[in-house]
């Protein structure tokens, strides 16, 4: 089964020079971890879009320093917490 976002996530050319990771007989460029990170909402969702195990793909982005999908769910929460302003007091 395809994912409809598969076609963003197909192999282009790695002009930046950079060694793409290896996983099993697939390479994975960076480009496309970071594209699968900021398309999915799960890192689930995000490693079935590349075939891959989440662990793996938690590695991929632990090695690439992408954020990955949870991390963003993280962040955006904390981040909602710091501004939120307090209650007014009566």
């Amino acid at each position: 089964m395809h994912s409809p976002c598969e076609p963003f996530l197909r192999r282009q050319d790695n002009s930046n020079g950079e060694e793409p990771m290896v996983q099993g007989d697939r390479r994975i460029e960076r480009e496309r971890i970071e594209r699968a990170a900021r398309i999915y909402s799960t890192n689930e969702a995000a490693s079935r879009a590349l075939g891959i195990e989440p662990r793996s793909f938690s590695r991929l982005c632990r090695r690439y320093g992408v954020e990955t999908p949870y991390a963003r769910r993280l962040r955006e929460r904390r981040e909602a917490l710091e501004n939120r302003s307090p209650p007014a007091c009566q």
